[in-house]
């Protein structure tokens, strides 16, 4: 055999299309066939990990991959053709022109003509509907109802009239209620059910009767990774005239990309530029040692970038694909950030592969990552930056004007990292001058001195904000939990050492340079500028704990007590935090804007939620 084993991974229903194809792989190729089924497709309820997934799982895959649930529906016709369909409660019993549904043709052997007008008899004897399969290939089909007698050979269907279905609207549901009588004998109602109910008891009485099958439909297919490019790993392929298509065996992988310092370009007949390097492309082949010819095709860079975090903890592993023993200390991936544009293709394919590898026996999971995060676009004025545009940010321009730090903080700032945002100079001025507001607070640092127990409140309150904004990635907040404190810190004469250290651990990681530079300078008791050679050290503030607050400086002695009458704001009123529920009702009670409310009313019962709010409710 020319490769050991071929293994194709198969949902269930897609086993039988995948696999005939891989038979013909393997009648090529030789070897084992081994069919894993049930990991073709990557579903939402996989993996209890998935809800670390939310941008992924819950929009994008359900938009772009998944096409719904429906059934696949075997005709009587002397032709054989299996139509699918998403919407049965439409496609089965009922529905007209308007939602009568594009099936995908399966199987049909209507090959006369472009158009062939032929009857097709519903199995669900309700109907006849009329079909047109369009080209040779059946990709898709226009089913209808058909109206009258037999359309002329030949008429173009988009000519044909088409009758509106008998129907009637459903209690409650704007959708047809999926009503249709050929004769007495035949009459199946469906008055009053949800479409989803609908759907359920038709696909129901199809498999009772044998005659479909309820399937899930995805809109995910195989995924050709040849590329005719000169950039990407060479396919491992050779073609023999006497042998045919070949794989090099392992102790020749992998294929090396030749050097190519010009010609990039593809040839012209549809083969790569790889075609045009005669002594990469002349070989032998690997099953009867005769003259053959490279596979001149490149694989997609999106393979690579698939696995890549496998290959990153052991890069200089030539034997193994990845270090397995490595691989359980690092992997899977604790956190891993993304746009939203690879949220399809790279993120489905990559897990694919992960799961590939733990079926094969070579990791102990088969998500990839604990975590995952979509970040959105950076805009400019509101637009999609594009050098045609002639709006693209350059960091090197902005960091030379405002410094890197400001930057990077203002970026941060922003907005919600999963969501696009704008970028616009007068805010990245904004940010230079908080950083120029940081620095002059140095001048205020004493040693051996108190601070006043409102700004330890507010420090340590800042703390627990920054450090729970930090796991849940919300950037965009722990600055402006930041910039809050710096204006308590400004309001002050004097600012103790130990709240000083403590606020540039917070900012080091906005703020790098700037925090690095301060810390050296607390650290040598100077506020003059420190030498290029003393900074970071052993003494940097990356090297420093990370400060922890005290759960009794936080807590707030007042509150807002938010006041409802039967459930509708009517005023809020500071309050003790302990306040109990009788005097909660009270000052309640006694407040003017309520006395609107409650004069001449009268008052049934009052609700208290304890440090929030209390609702009153009135006849």
């Amino acid at each position: 055999n020319r490769v050991n084993k071929i293994i194709i991974f198969v949902s269930e229903d897609e086993k039988k299309y995948r696999i005939a194809s891989a038979k013909l792989y393997q009648k090529e190729l030789g070897g084992e066939l081994q069919i894993l089924k049930d990991r073709g497709h990557f579903t939402v309820a996989a993996n209890p990990i998935n809800k670390e997934f939310p941008e992924l799982l819950e929009e994008i895959l359900k938009q772009e991959c998944f096409a719904g649930e429906g059934i696949n529906i075997n005709s009587d016709f002397p032709d054989e053709i299996l139509a699918k369909t998403k919407t049965p409660e439409t496609g089965a019993f009922g529905g007209s022109e308007d939602c009568c549904p594009q099936c995908e043709i399966q199987s049909c052997h209507l090959v006369n003509s472009i158009y062939n007008n032929k009857k097709y008899v519903n199995p669900a004897p309700f109907k006849q509907l009329f079909c047109c399969v369009k080209d040779a290939l059946f990709k898709r089909c226009g089913v209808k109802h058909k109206d009258g007698a037999e359309p002329a050979e030949g008429l173009e269907p988009s000519n044909h009239k088409m009758t509106t279905l008998d129907s009637h609207h459903a209690a409650g549901i704007s959708t047809p209620s999926l009503l249709y009588q050929k004769n007495q004998n035949t009459t199946k109602t469906l008055n009053g059910l949800t479409t989803k109910e609908a759907k359920e008891k038709i696909i129901q009485w199809l498999e009772e009767k044998n005659l479909g099958k309820g399937t899930v439909n995805y809109k995910l297919r195989d995924w050709c990774i040849s590329r005719q490019r000169y950039w990407g790993p060479p396919v491992p392929i050779v073609y023999c005239n006497k042998c045919g298509a070949q794989a090099m065996p392992e102790k020749d992988l992998p294929v090396k990309l030749p050097e190519m310092e010009k010609g990039w370009e593809p040839v012209g007949d549809g083969r790569g530029p790889l075609a045009k390097v005669s002594k990469f492309m002349k070989t032998v082949c690997p099953k009867c040692g005769g003259s053959a010819e490279r596979e001149p095709d490149v694989m997609d860079n999106f393979l690579d970038s698939a696995w890549y975090y496998f290959r990153y903890i052991s890069p200089r592993d030539n034997k193994n694909i990845f270090d397995k023993k490595l691989s359980k200390k690092w992997l899977p991936v604790d956190l891993y950030v993304g746009g939203n544009e690879h949220a399809v293709l790279h993120l489905m394919y990559t897990r694919f592969i992960a799961m590939a590898f733990h079926d094969l026996g070579l990791t102990d999971f088969d998500n990839p990552f604990k975590k995952f995060r979509a970040n959105g676009m950076i805009l400019k004025d509101g637009k999609k930056m594009s050098k045609s545009k002639g709006n693209v940010v350059s960091p090197e321009e902005y960091g030379a004007k405002v410094g890197y730090d400001a930057l990077k903080t203002y970026l941060l700032f922003l907005g919600p990292l999963n969501e696009d945002r704008s970028f616009s100079d007068s805010g990245v001025r904004g940010a230079k001058r908080w950083m120029e507001r940081i620095d002059r607070l140095k001048e205020k640092i004493k040693n051996n001195y108190q601070d006043n127990e409102l700004l330890i409140k507010k420090l340590h309150q800042t703390i627990k904000t920054v450090t729970d904004d930090f796991e849940e990635q919300k950037y965009n907040t722990a600055v402006a939990r930041l910039m809050e404190l710096t204006n308590s810190l400004s309001a002050e004469k004097n600012i103790s050492s130990q709240t000083w250290e403590k606020f540039l651990i917070l900012i080091a990681p906005f703020a790098p340079a700037l925090a690095e530079e301060l810390w050296s300078r607390l650290q040598k008791g100077s506020t003059a500028p420190i030498a290029a050679g003393d900074y970071g050290a052993n003494n940097s503030i990356f090297k420093a704990k990370w400060p922890k607050h005290n759960p009794e400086l936080i807590k707030d002695d007042t509150i807002n007590l938010v006041v409802q009458i039967n459930g509708k704001l009517r005023d809020t009123i500071e309050a003790p935090t302990d306040i109990s529920e009788k005097e909660a009702q009270k000052i309640a009670l006694e407040s003017e804007k309520i006395k609107k409310w409650t004069n001449g009313k009268k008052i049934i019962k009052a609700i208290f939620v304890k440090g929030k709010l209390v609702n009153i409710v009135i006849k």
